[in-house]
């Protein structure tokens, strides 16, 4: 005879999973924001960074504080479980959890794709010009919002 769940132990067993996943897809993101972070504090100490244009600089003072504010949003919510289980691990506070928790990868997600197309609009600006920059940065951005919003939104339909 097969034994019964307690429904208060599978809700909290399905909640930990919700929390687990979301924490998961953050280490993903976090290797890839750690890395282009890496990239773009090296770059003021390039000797072609003084020959920027004005510009050019702006764009990279974007995609700088994009990627860092990216960094802060995807470790948050790390931090903001560990404080949950620091101070007192209650089932009816995991679905508060997730939901900052996913808020926060939101957020985070919305600003590594700003770092992600400024860089990508700095870096082709200084290699080939603006008028490419602008075109091929549009067309990326495309990609991103096809990606992230309309194919989650659709599936949701």
């Amino acid at each position: 005879m097969p034994e019964k769940t307690d429904p208060e132990e599978e809700e909290r067993r399905d909640l930990e999973h919700k929390l687990e996943q979301t924490l998961q897809e953050l280490r993903v993101v976090q290797t890839g924001v750690q890395i282009l972070s890496a990239f773009l504090l090296t770059l003021p100490f390039t000797n072609r960074f003084t020959s920027t244009t004005g510009f050019e600089k702006a764009v990279y003072v974007v995609s700088l504080v994009a990627a860092v504010v990216t960094t802060a949003l995807v470790l948050a919510p790390v931090s903001y479980h560990r404080r949950h289980h620091h101070l007192g691990d209650r089932t009816e506070d995991l679905p508060d959890v997730i939901r900052v928790s996913v808020r926060l990868t939101l957020l985070g997600m919305t600003t590594l794709m700003i770092a992600a197309l400024s860089s990508i609009l700095l870096a082709i600006d200084i290699a080939v010009g603006r008028a490419y920059a602008v075109a091929i940065t549009v067309a990326v951005a495309v990609v991103f919002a096809v990606l992230w919003f309309c194919l989650p939104v659709r599936r949701r339909r």
